[in-house]
């Protein structure tokens, strides 16, 4: 017997069932109509490298030691924190290690938190998976990309590189026919750079001339609104493409040009000659599907659907090349097109939008998940008959109105206290007793722990724990006259939660629906309203994995299980538990659950 999990980051149950009955997702229909259908409740906090995790350990966040999107280490600078996605710091065994020392042989398909490989005789393709792209988010992006995707404009735009032309010097190009044209440079890379020369005629503004050798015969000619085929940079070993968003010229130039990630061409599998075979076979291999460019105004809606649609493809294509002509036991995938889509463009409170807005709310929302199915009907046509297969999300979404800023807060509060330090203002921490590096984790700062610490254990630190949780439960928003923490535990007390220990905060707090809490500190307001891409937003990470605001949308996620000995048209009457995926994996494939798994097998789902 085999499985297969295909992992759908932040599917939502309402959605898919809204879809299923309006017969646009026919594939997980037919799953869901003749397998196992149910809800599951993550763990808190609701994110995505602490879920995933789970489900691929069996073991809850203060066991596996991946309690937030970035992990502050003890003994450490209470600003220093790392990316929760690097695999080696998970504490607990993940399935995938089970089957490799049971002879099963596992095949990791972007398996989210999963790099460097730890698998010895299976095979990976990616796997650090953290979502930042160009967002600059503190949790990072792939550390294999050479770069991530960017943004040549001649206005400024956020995070964008302003670029600037002027008249093209004739006689350093070659190729050139034309008299009056425009001439700039970019680079592409990060710490390796290749650069490349732009020219635009003037008499025919509707492409540009991308080169790296300045002739013009040979040039990429991209066209305005037109995606360019693959450019593999030698330079770089790398590949891309690129997209004309923008060329107007009527005595003055408005240009956009996008770059897409660029990504090596070879070093992102285990074994490492495969990167070479897929690239023949599949085609080019594009990491993030990030929607920070739109969110940024770099691209529109069409062009970020059109990254998305191609690593979907991708995923479907590799799958069945890698599962036909490999040996394998345990497949397990995970895609995250659908949490990226709904941070930007799911409203549920639509009121809030304009009609063009609402049409691209449902439209980009609505083909995202028929691409997700897809997929998902691609994948699983490709599979022996005695594969059990799991689709399952880490996750849902929910309403977002405002955006609060804790560590802004506590500075107001006096636990932090800041200094002028060649001319810019820094944490002064002897004076210092509080701060937030991550998403749900406060740390207090402590003598003899922290390395500039000033509390005391014992009393001192006991009665400033618990003065912390009181001052959070003070501060309202002054707009919904609502707290943004719904409540909070010292670490001893989180341990209800299944979040404590020593790589969780001092204490643990739990945002109220609507509310999404940022450390930043900023000079403003504590509050500000919420708006990622579409004015709004949709959010997760910071509240209960029960929250259910049934039309403003739920944190819970989504499971179907299909396949030989799996009960047909079953619906679960409890949510499942992720700490019960990776034991019941276990008995399908007839080995031990992992080492530190905590779950049980879910024995109800079978016939």
């Amino acid at each position: 017997m085999k499985i297969a999990l295909i992992g759908l980051d932040a599917a939502l149950p309402s959605i898919v069932n809204s879809l299923i009955s309006q017969n646009r997702l026919p594939n997980m229909q037919y799953l869901r109509n003749n397998g196992v259908w149910s809800e599951g409740v993550p763990v808190f906090p609701t994110v995505t490298s602490t879920n995933w995790t789970t489900i691929s350990t069996g073991a809850m966040p203060s066991t596996h030691g991946i309690t937030d999107m970035v992990i502050h280490q003890p003994n450490t600078e209470l600003t220093e924190i790392s990316s929760a996605f690097y695999s080696n710091y998970c504490k607990a065994e993940h399935i995938w290690e089970t089957c490799e020392r049971f002879n099963k042989v596992p095949l990791l398909l972007k398996y989210i938190a999963s790099w460097p490989p730890e698998i010895k005789d299976g095979i990976q393709i990616e796997g650090f998976g953290a979502p930042g792209g160009p967002g600059s988010r503190p949790w990072g992006s792939s550390p294999l990309a050479i770069s991530n995707a960017s943004c040549y404009s001649t206005t400024k735009l956020e995070n964008s590189k302003l670029i600037t032309f002027s008249k093209a010097d004739q006689s350093s190009w070659k190729g050139i026919v034309f008299n009056d044209a425009l001439e700039s440079t970019i680079e592409i890379g990060k710490d390796k750079k290749s650069i490349y020369n732009i020219l635009i005629e003037l008499s025919n503004p509707k492409q540009i001339i991308l080169t790296k050798d300045r002739d013009a015969s040979n040039g990429l000619v991209l066209q305005k609104g037109v995606t360019s085929k693959w450019i593999i940079d030698e330079h770089l070993n790398a590949v891309f493409r690129s997209k004309l968003m923008q060329l107007e010229y009527n005595g003055s130039l408005n240009f956009k040009l996008y770059i897409s990630q660029v990504f090596p061409l070879e070093g992102f599998t285990y074994p490492t000659t495969l990167s070479k075979e897929l690239i023949e076979k599949v085609g080019p291999f594009i990491e993030s599907i990030s929607h920070f460019p739109f969110v940024f105004n770099w691209v529109d809606a069409d062009t970020y659907l059109e990254e998305v649609e191609y690593q979907a493809d991708w995923f479907a294509k590799a799958a069945n090349y890698l599962t036909k002509r490999y040996r394998w036991d345990l497949f397990m995938m995970q895609w995250h097109g659908i949490d990226n889509t709904q941070h930007a463009f799911l409203r549920f409170d639509k009121s809030i939008l304009d009609e063009n807005e609402k049409l691209l709310s449902e439209s980009v929302t609505t083909k995202t998940y028929e691409i997700a199915d897809r997929m998902v009907g691609d994948i699983v046509k490709g599979l022996d008959k005695d594969t059990c297969i799991f689709v399952l999300s880490d996750h849902g979404h929910i309403i977002g109105k405002r955006r609060f800023f804790i560590n802004s807060y506590l500075l107001r509060k006096g636990y932090i206290n800041l200094k002028l330090q060649d001319k810019k203002l820094t944490i002064d921490w002897s004076k210092t007793v509080a701060y937030a590096p991550a998403m749900v984790h406060i740390y207090l700062n402590v003598k003899g722990r922290d390395p500039h610490g000033i509390v005391e254990k014992g009393k001192e630190y006991e009665d400033l724990v618990e003065e912390i949780i009181d001052v959070l439960y003070d501060i309202k928003d002054p707009i919904t006259n609502t707290r943004p923490i719904a409540f909070a535990l010292s670490n001893n007390d989180a341990e209800v939660l299944g979040i404590n220990g020593d790589r969780s905060g001092d204490i643990i707090y739990v945002a109220n629906p609507g509310f999404a809490i940022d450390n930043r500190i900023t000079q403003g307001e504590l509050f500000e309203d919420l708006k990622v891409g579409l004015k709004g937003g949709s959010i997760h990470g910071q509240q209960l994995g029960s929250v259910d605001l049934k039309e403003h949308g739920t944190i819970r996620s989504m499971f179907i299980a299909y396949g030989p000995n799996i009960k047909k048209n079953y619906v679960r009457d409890k949510p499942i538990r992720f700490i019960d995926i990776a034991p019941t994996i276990s008995y399908i494939l007839d080995i031990p659950s992992p080492k530190h798994s905590e779950g049980r097998v879910m024995y109800d789902i079978f016939e």
